[in-house]
């Protein structure tokens, strides 16, 4: 386990232990789950996009998160993301291209080339544009993270 300051740790490490903390943070109330449940994390939500664009929401029943799946075919250029109300991480697995964000309203923030595993933190409220460049690389996948709050 990496080195840290913000976790709270309850064995298996020279570092200090605070067990008691660990168990007053934890909820150990037991829930009972059905097969139906485990179907709500298949995709729940698809946002309307232009032709060769796919946008795909998992959003499970609980507070901790929510992840968007961004497809191009290998026709589409570009395209902006909704807006989310949370601070969100934005990962390439497939393609390349340039990404910009923009405050609603405002203009938009300097263009940063992406390809496979680049990795993004975006600010909360930004609208995140897209631009796919086609290559032998294959089309853009791409999975948004943040704060389930929709």
């Amino acid at each position: 386990m990496a080195n840290s300051d913000n976790v709270v740790r309850a064995g298996l490490t020279p570092k200090f232990k605070d067990v008691d903390r660990l168990l007053e943070m934890l909820d150990y109330n037991s829930a009972v789950s059905s097969p139906a449940d485990s179907l709500q994390f298949c995709a729940t939500q698809s946002t309307p996009t232009p032709e060769g664009v796919s946008m795909k929401s998992f959003i499970p029943p609980v507070s901790e998160f929510a992840v968007d799946m961004i497809q191009f075919d290998d026709e589409s250029r570009g395209f902006s993301l909704p807006q989310v109300p949370t601070a969100s991480i934005l990962l390439v697995l497939q393609g390349q291209g340039v990404i910009s964000c923009t405050i609603a309203g405002g203009t938009a923030s300097q263009e940063l080339k992406f390809g496979p595993g680049f990795v993004y933190f975006v600010s909360a409220d930004m609208i995140v544009n897209l631009i796919s460049k086609a290559d032998r690389r294959g089309s853009l996948l791409a999975f948004r993270a943040y704060v389930n709050r929709r």
